[in-house]
């Protein structure tokens, strides 16, 4: 009998899983807290040497923003806002089940800022598999307190078997950058002050351009210099040189049915837009991974990664020693790239045509720095599996690193005029060498025991574990000031005594903690988690906190099939949690420093007790976070919809409290507030077009998140976030009832009139008189809101994707903005075409009354020219109302933050060679930006002073970002 049988094909979905805290999987249908995926094709898809800034744009509520556009510059990672004002506020990060460091190499000083990039940008973007963000309390809190702003989870690629043998990946890439924003400038008006023409000037305060041929600079060997007087465009701009930046990555991957290997060697060398290599970054990484199976019952696994990092960096700030800061300082009309032979005459440090600034070339190529960086990270795993039910892993990470820093600045000391020179006395500088080196070190211990079952329509699992961390930092420094030889840069180079820092702290955490989870039929989880923390950096009675935390996954399309005609997968999630954070180590106990003068010359020393006194009393900080959510999908997952409503309180705020002098100290670490975030996030998804040929698919995320610092105790009214920013007249805050992050300037006088009407009071040169205790609201650097709109366009074998990345609203300090204003090259000192005007709604004061009350008229003194520009004092450098109002500027922005156009060679093509796969294309990153028309000067998201909370401050002379365009070519054999 023959019997004739038909196979029908059947579609089964497959259930997404999701690496969650602990670096367990879950299915996604029984999470009940928001966690975004983003797999490692969209991490590599622009081919950044950065994993966290190919996450721009991508991932809803989490706040990513490069700190400028110098290679291997660090990258602040911020998820649903603050959470503290002077700890920690970055995620904790995770590869492979174990924490490794993240912090930034660098310094925010005034006077010579260096950024040499944080620690979480050495992963080799090629090595990661999938990158998951766990944003809320909920998700975080079995990882301790160092999960208190969140996680982001890093699996990387593994072995695999293949029946064809060994795997054979090659990446490389080559970018050419220039930069994305400079200042727009005026070319109405050149070189002089007071509006007189004064070849001496560094400011652009002179007569209008009229194109005469006019002599600069000085007069050198009885010849001068000539060239008309005319603005010239791009004179900012030919300073820069294009960039280039090299990529390559290869990887080696295989196993069989017992055992697997991966491994892999990258390379980044990167030379940025600045003449020559003084602004560079070159990163080698090396990593092995591998897994087997020791037994019926024993599996283990390993990784270990080597980095090794070398930086140079053009410091930013002030000074002679800022390249940045004396390119603004040249007039209109004077061709900048024409000093780069700044040893020939005219251009030397003693002909140079000015006395008030610095030929920029001289900074450049006579400062420096070097920065190198070696750093070992891994773990090693082993895990017993008795049967299906049961599981117990011990687990080992380590992530130890290693860093030397040299930095220079050259002595700078100017001729006698008698002896040919023009500058003498004028920015001596002695110069200075420092060495300085660091070794920081984390060791992490997991034992994880874990019991899964099913009974009836029931199934539990079942986890329990302890967890051990430790930190250790050491450094040593040696600086010594006045350099003997010149061009020599070693300690013992100088006439002076060099100064000695040492430095160890040592901090550990261990945990205990445990969850229960427990499911119905699929479609209802419950899950609970709880965790205990003993912290060495908090006192003996307050050492020990607990965190609990519950989740609940309702899948309603699951349990009312009915509704699947209309929403085929439907999910409504919650959870609740609170975290914990300690503090930072020393804080309980005062310590000793050795003051200035110790030793003294016949060999006593001395410490003495610092000025910061210990508090016994100190707690930690504690997070309440709760969330509510729900995912939905429609026509087959062509079209989803996730959103999510959070809320979260932060109480005990750790916080270096100013004391009054007369204590006999400076300030003591407190608990002093309360803080609050709440928001939404949405990640919208529909792919408009599938079919075999062309498929598009386009996400969009939005976040907004609004926070509040509720309360202070301690009587305080308000506190600095900085102490860095005395000088400047702007102020960053946080005050009760107000954003996190209030900017507050000087403000001028007011009066207001019997009518209700408020004036400006001006004072005898028609400028606003300002009140030193007088402080106006200028903003806060909280965002109205993030988004993002990612594209993704295939058609037979071309792909063609890019992300737009748009943050609305803020406010940042720019020392830019301010020297831009200070030497008159910004269209806004064009106002009124430089002609006297009088403030408008202003009244000047002419006595008072008999009780002492002022009397105002009507304001009828013009400013004049000479008040206009060109002073300290000048009317468009106190920002025309306020000191330091024209330096608060807008941070709204529209980025094309990436886009790439690949083409995939076809398979028959490639059958006769022994290439499995080959890929060309054109990548591109920050290719475009958007700002307002009031923000014409710098890229809203660079900064000078770090990537923490004090980086929301803005930037102090911090250096253009940059653009990319380049090709890439991957293949696999």
């Amino acid at each position: 009998t023959v019997v004739n049988v038909a196979l029908k094909s059947e579609a089964t979905e497959v259930e997404e899983v999701v690496v969650t805290a602990i670096g367990v999987k879950k299915s996604e249908k029984t999470i009940g807290y928001a966690a975004t995926t983003v797999g490692g094709d969209d991490i590599t898809m622009d081919k950044n040497r950065s994993m966290l800034n190919s996450l721009q744009g991508k991932v809803a509520g989490v706040n990513i923003s490069s700190a400028s556009g110098a290679p291997g510059a660090s990258t602040k990672v911020i998820l649903r806002g603050f959470t503290s004002l002077s700890g920690d506020n970055q995620p904790l990060y995770i590869i492979d089940g174990v924490p490794m460091n993240n912090s930034a190499s660098g310094s925010t000083s005034l006077n010579g800022g260096t950024d040499f990039g944080n620690q979480a940008n050495d992963v080799n973007p090629e090595d990661i598999e999938s990158i998951t963000v766990l944003k809320g309390s909920g998700a975080t809190a079995l990882y301790g307190s160092r999960a208190a702003n969140g996680v982001i989870v890093i699996t990387t690629k593994k072995g695999k078997n293949s029946k064809k043998g060994t795997e054979i990946n090659y990446s490389s890439t080559i970018k050419f950058s220039t930069p994305l924003r400079l200042p727009q400038l005026q070319n109405v008006y050149g070189q002089g002050i007071y509006g007189n023409w004064d070849q001496r000037e560094n400011t652009s305060y002179g007569p209008k351009f009229d194109g005469e041929m006019r002599y600069w600079g000085h007069v050198v060997n009885n010849q001068r210099l000539i060239k008309p007087y005319v603005g010239l465009e791009d004179n900012v701009a030919d300073f820069f040189e294009v960039g280039k930046t090299y990529q390559n990555s290869l990887s080696v991957t295989g196993g069989d049915e017992t055992s697997s290997y991966y491994m892999s060697y990258s390379n980044v060398n990167d030379d940025g837009i600045f003449p020559s290599d003084k602004d560079s970054y070159k990163r080698n990484t090396l990593s092995m991974r591998g897994s087997a199976k020791l037994s019926n019952n024993f599996t283990s696994s390993a990784s270990i990664n080597y980095v090794n990092k070398k930086n140079k960096f053009v410091p930013t700030g002030q000074g002679g020693q800022s390249v940045w800061n004396n390119i603004l300082q040249q007039p209109r009309d004077i061709p900048i790239s024409e000093l780069a032979n700044y040893n020939a005459p005219f251009f030397d440090k003693d002909t140079y045509y000015s006395p008030y600034t610095t030929n920029p070339y001289w900074p450049l190529m006579e400062n420096g720095n070097e920065n190198n960086e070696d750093r070992v990270y891994g773990m090693a795993d082993i895990n017993f599996s008795p049967n299906e039910h049961f599981s117990a892993l011990f687990r080992v990470g380590g992530d130890v690193a290693s860093r030397d820093l040299k930095q220079w600045q050259a002595r700078k000391i100017n001729i006698s005029e008698a002896d040919g020179g023009f500058n003498e006395g004028v920015d001596v500088e002695e110069g200075f060498i420092e060495e300085y080196r660091r070794s920081v070190s984390s060791l992490t211990t997991d034992l994880i025991i874990s019991y899964n079952n099913k009974v009836g329509d029931f199934t539990y699992n079942v986890l329990a574990g302890h967890n051990m961390n430790q930190l250790q930092n050491k450094t040593l420094d040696a600086y010594v000031t006045g350099i003997d030889i010149e061009r020599f840069y070693n300690i013992s180079n100088s006439y002076g005594t060099p100064q000695v820092g040492q430095y160890t702290d040592k901090s550990r955490l261990i945990g205990a903690y445990g969850s229960a989870e427990i499911g119905y039929k699929s479609w209802l989880t419950l899950t609970v988690t709880g965790r205990n923390d003993w912290s060495s950096t908090l006192p003996p009675a307050n050492r020990s906190f607990f965190y609990p935390g519950t989740a609940l996954s309702f899948v309603y399309s699951d349990a009312f099939p009915a509704i699947k005609k209309v929403i085929p997968y439907g999910k409504l999630r919650a959870s609740w949690g609170k975290t914990g954070n300690d503090a930072g180590v020393y804080r309980i106990n005062s310590t000793y420093y050795q003051p200035s003068g110790f030793p003294l010359p016949n060999g006593v020393n001395g410490f003495s007790v610092d000025n910061k006194i210990g508090n016994p009393e100190l707690s930690s900080e504690l997070t309440t976070e709760s969330e509510i959510g729900t995912d939905m999908r429609f026509f087959n997952n062509r079209l989803g919809l996730d959103i999510t409503y959070y809320q979260k309180v932060i109480t005990d705020l750790i916080y270096d409290v100013d004391l009054a002098y007369s204590t006999g100290y400076t300030y003591q670490t407190m608990n002093l507030g309360e803080i609050s975030n709440k928001g939404f996030e949405v990640l919208f998804t529909i792919t408009p077009i599938k079919t075999k040929k062309l498929s598009w698919d386009l996400s969009f995320t939005f976040a907004k998140n609004k926070s509040k610092l509720i309360s202070l105790t301690n009587g305080l009214e308000k506190v600095d976030i900085s102490g860095l920013l005395g000088g400047t007249e702007v102020f960053f805050r946080g005050i009760p009832g107000q954003p996190i992050g209030v900017f507050e300037i000087t403000a001028p006088e007011t009066y207001i009139d019997p009518e209700g009407v408020e004036h400006t009071v001006v004072n005898t040169n028609g400028v606003p008189k300002l009140s030193p205790d007088k402080y106006k609201y200028a903003g806060t650097s909280e965002l109205d809101f993030m988004a993002g709109l990612t594209s993704s366009l295939s058609y037979q074998g071309f792909s063609f994707n890019f992300v737009f990345d748009w943050k609305q609203g803020g406010v940042m300090y720019s020392r830019t903005a301010g020297m831009v204003t200070f030497t008159g090259i910004t269209p806004q000192t064009l106002y009124n075409d430089r002609q006297p005007f009088i403030v408008p709604n202003s009244v000047m004061q002419i006595g008072t009354e008999t009780d002492g009350t002022p009397i105002y008229v009507e304001n009828t003194i013009p400013v004049t020219y000479d008040v206009l520009g060109g002073s300290a004092n000048s009317y468009w450098d106190n920002g025309g109302e306020a000191v330091g109002g024209h330096q608060i500027i807008d941070k709204t922005f529209v980025k094309l933050r990436s886009l790439s156009l690949m083409y995939n060679v076809p398979k028959k093509f490639l059958n006769r060679l022994p290439i499995g796969s080959l890929q060309a294309g054109i990548v591109g990153n920050n290719l475009l930006l958007w700002t307002p028309k009031s923000n014409n000067i710098i890229d809203p998201e660079m900064t000078t002073f770090g990537n923490d909370l004090e980086g929301e401050f803005g930037e102090f002379g911090a250096t253009p970002s940059v653009r990319t365009v380049g090709f890439n070519l991957s293949f696999t054999f």
